[in-house]
């Protein structure tokens, strides 16, 4: 099933990549892939999800931030490890 892009995507995106001071590194119709020196983070659209990839937890503004963004999209957020 194709997710169609929104608006709402788009803002999200947007917010994010200020947030990261980073543009994306890679999209797909399911999400947006970014690289930081955090980790690496995955909006995935599909799940509906913010992914946060062998994230370090050393800037608490970037962090507290980014799940102020899940809130405002009714995004899950989650952590894994590869």
């Amino acid at each position: 099933m194709k997710i169609e892009t929104t608006t709402e995507h788009i803002d999200l995106i947007c917010k994010v990549a200020i947030t990261l001071k980073r543009s994306p590194y890679t999209y797909t119709d399911d999400g947006v892939f970014f690289l930081s020196s955090e980790g690496n983070l995955i909006i995935n659209f599909k799940s509906n999800e913010m992914q946060f990839i062998n994230w370090i937890y050393y800037n608490e503004e970037i962090e507290l931030q980014l799940l102020g963004i899940c809130k405002m999209y009714n995004l899950k957020s989650e952590d894994y490890e590869e």
